[in-house]
């Protein structure tokens, strides 16, 4: 008799066990959609506001009228693909992808506004017109004489000394999270 309650209690037990919900594990969080927000203004009136998310860029500037050729001429170097048309004292550089405006450059006498739907380019489209509002930025605030364009040629000098800048310090901040990344591995 004990044994036979035993195995009763046992068995009730098990079923009891058995009948339990596992809690399902949580999903993990989505990647945040990281945003970086830069703006600077100068004493001669120029301002500028750069927004980067993971699937927008936009840059808006307001600047001297004297300012404005230098940055068309960087517009041109830059989006020598891209047909641009003038009207009204506007230049405008777009591209389109499915019927929706994906890409956006548009300068006026004093203003330039630049817009990109990331999610419609390649890493190395989105990577240039990073570059470009970042050289667009400096131009602007006069932050750096090699900016400052007296002639197309040395400023062409000029911006590939810049980019190759970048270059070295990207590849100096690579290598150190390598050395990082063996340091914690332990090799």
């Amino acid at each position: 008799m004990k044994t036979t309650q035993l195995f009763l209690i046992g068995c009730i037990f098990t079923l009891a066990a058995c009948a339990q919900n596992f809690p399902t594990p949580p999903e993990p969080p989505a990647t945040p959609n990281s945003s970086v927000r830069i703006k600077t203004s100068s004493s001669e009136g120029s301002a500028t506001s750069i927004s980067n998310t993971n699937n927008i860029y936009k840059f808006k500037s307001r600047f001297e009228f004297s300012k404005r050729r230098g940055i068309e001429d960087i517009l041109r170097d830059e989006l020598d693909d891209i047909k641009s048309s003038k009207e009204d004292g506007q230049t405008t550089w777009m591209l389109g992808k499915n019927g929706r405006k994906t890409f956006e450059c548009v300068l006026t006498e004093r203003k330039l506004r630049i817009y990109l739907n990331k999610d419609a380019f390649t890493y190395k489209f989105n990577k240039k017109i990073k570059y470009l509002g970042d050289e667009l930025r400096t131009y602007i605030s006069g932050n750096k004489r090699e900016h400052r364009r007296t002639k197309n040629k040395s400023y062409s000098v000029a911006l590939a000394q810049t980019r190759v800048e970048k270059a070295k310090e990207e590849l100096r901040e690579a290598i150190e999270e390598l050395k990082k990344a063996k340091r914690a591995s332990g090799n």
